[in-house]
């Protein structure tokens, strides 16, 4: 740090403007390798996300291809808590991915059977 000095008088101090350049250039050294740690991180989210989001829709159709190949249907008895089980983490995971972005779910049910079910998110950036 450097200090203006008038007349024996110091002043408001200032930076030297060699340390100014070293932190630039020290601060530009590093960003390729945190650059290159913040893509590997996305890239395991998504790995991570994308397993979490496509398990259960899987083991939910296995578990119906299953059940649909007996045709007396007795097959159907054991699978329905899997499936019961397996409709509740599907569930759980798209609150979850709603609710961290600010989002709210409802569902009703339809008077003529079924279910709607809406999830609604606030506009995002830009």
């Amino acid at each position: 740090m450097v200090a203006v000095i008038y007349a024996g008088m110091r002043f408001v101090p200032t930076y030297d403007f060699r340390d100014t350049i070293r932190l630039f250039a020290d601060t530009f050294d590093t960003m390729p390798a945190r650059l290159e740690e913040s893509f590997a991180a996305h890239q395991r989210f998504e790995a991570n996300a994308s397993h979490e989001l496509l398990t259960p829709p899987a083991t939910t159709r296995v578990v119906l291809q299953i059940a649909a190949a007996d045709p007396s249907g007795e097959e159907f008895a054991e699978p329905v808590p899997m499936l019961v089980e397996t409709n509740e983490r599907n569930i759980t995971i798209a609150r979850s991915i709603v609710h961290a972005h600010h989002g709210t779910v409802t569902a009703h049910s339809n008077p003529g059977g079924g279910l709607t079910v809406r999830a609604k998110l606030p506009p995002g950036p830009g």
